[in-house]
């Protein structure tokens, strides 16, 4: 009996050493090492002809019950005069405008590998290049 109750102890201790210790520190090297962590990959530019912030609402409604939601979101329009524009929508939330000294204006969406000891996580940034003189300051301070 005691010695069953001893090899469950040393198991559930092995276990935690396991989970707590061992793998954290295996995947902060593998992390450092690699040198992926934090860096970013650009994926792609789209070139943009206007561009306008604004709230976007979602809802969902069962039985008299649901819930909104609300999103800051930055809207443009893509495309050309021969195949027609499409609006496009960009997350406020990881977003950064730039005033270049660029003709036109344009979005580079960027990809993040963010790393912790319990695992990764890829993001998405977009950040938007506009000509200077363009952004109209909504807020005054």
């Amino acid at each position: 009996m005691l010695k069953g109750v001893l090899i469950l102890i040393l198991g559930t201790v092995g276990i935690f050493c396991m989970l707590f210790v061992v793998v954290p520190y295996t995947m902060d090297s593998i992390q450092t090492d690699s040198g992926m962590c934090g860096r970013e990959n650009s994926v792609g530019i789209t070139q943009i002809y206007s561009l306008k912030s604004d709230a976007s609402l979602q809802g969902k409604f069962v039985l008299g019950t649901g819930s909104v939601r609300s999103e800051r979101m930055y809207f443009a329009y893509k495309g050309d005069n021969s195949n027609g524009y499409m609006l496009v929508e960009f997350p406020a939330f990881g977003s950064v405008i730039f005033e270049d000294s660029n003709e036109t204006a344009y979005v580079e969406t960027v990809r993040v590998l963010l790393c912790n000891t319990c695992g990764f996580n890829l993001i998405t940034k977009y950040k938007i290049h506009v000509p200077k003189g363009t952004i109209k300051m909504e807020y005054a301070i």
